[in-house]
């Protein structure tokens, strides 16, 4: 029997997110204890990765591509040509548009550092 993962049902119960934060769901990890502990916490195990390692830093470029193509997917659908970083959107528009943008770089970025632990 698979094991819950808490970081995971925690992301998935918020209604809204912002680009950024999804952006690090898609490419495997929880951004919830990062600005409070300084650490992300990968959703295929549960284990915390300091913000200041080597995990991190691989996990953040690919945070940031991700990001890139949700904000203009995103600006699209809405017909607008920016996005404001701040603003919040529905989880499941989210998970929509990642997954017809076939965010393969996520599950490779999050498997990889398994490996590596």
């Amino acid at each position: 029997m698979t094991k819950e993962s808490k970081s995971l049902r925690a992301v998935l119960d918020l209604p809204d997110w912002k680009i950024g934060f999804a952006a690090w769901i898609f490419v495997g990890y929880s951004p919830l204890e990062k600005k409070e502990r300084g650490v992300l916490i990968r959703l295929t195990d549960e284990i915390e990765i300091p913000c200041d390692g080597t995990d991190y830093i691989e996990a953040e470029k690919a945070q940031r591509e991700i990001k890139q193509t949700l904000q203009s997917r995103v600006a699209e659908f809405k017909g607008i040509e920016k996005i404001d970083s701040k603003e919040r959107f529905d989880r499941n528009l989210l998970i929509d548009i990642a997954l017809k943008s076939n965010f393969s770089l996520a599950v490779n970025i999050s498997s990889q550092g398994r490996a590596n632990s």
